[in-house]
Formats: C-alpha cells, structure tokens, sequence
C-alpha cells in the first residue's frame, strides 16, 4: 500500500511539475507575440499615479518571489519526501 502512495506522490509532484513548465512557456509565448507585454505595462502605468506605479511594482514583485518560494517548497518536499520508504 505504501508503494502505491509512493507511486500516486511522485507521479503527482511530475505532473504538477510538467504542468507548470508547460503553462510558464505558454505564457510567455504569448506575451512576446501576441499579448504585446510592453504596451499593456504602459498603458497600465501611464493611468496610475507615479507613487503608485512603484509600491505596485515592489509589491508584485514581493508577491510574485514569495509565491515563487512556496511552490519551489511544496514541489521540493513532495519530490523529496516521496522517495522515503517506510
């Protein structure tokens, strides 16, 4: 039974790992030629104040890294923590 869990986990934390390379390169595949990233940044800059603009960059950034280091966290722990053996 445990070789099963074994199994499930790892497969588990290899999907969710494939998934997320698969939808990071698709997402940047599409805001180099078709979302035109530059122009939706200006566009959102140029509506919002100039003190605004750099709290809401530092704050995407603070919030973009932390989810970042949690997903890095929980993908490291399944990867690893599944190739224990009881």
């Amino acid at each position: 039974m445990s070789d099963l869990k074994n199994l499930l986990r790892n497969m588990a934390g290899f999907l969710i790992l494939i998934a997320g390379i698969v939808c990071g390169l698709w997402l940047a595949w599409w805001l180099s030629f078709r979302g035109n990233i530059i122009e939706i940044l200006h566009t959102a800059k140029m509506n919002l104040p100039g003190w605004t603009w750099v709290l809401l960059k530092f704050g995407l950034s603070g919030a973009f890294g932390l989810i970042f280091i949690v997903i890095f966290i929980v993908l490291s722990t399944m990867v690893l923590g599944g190739s224990k053996r009881n």
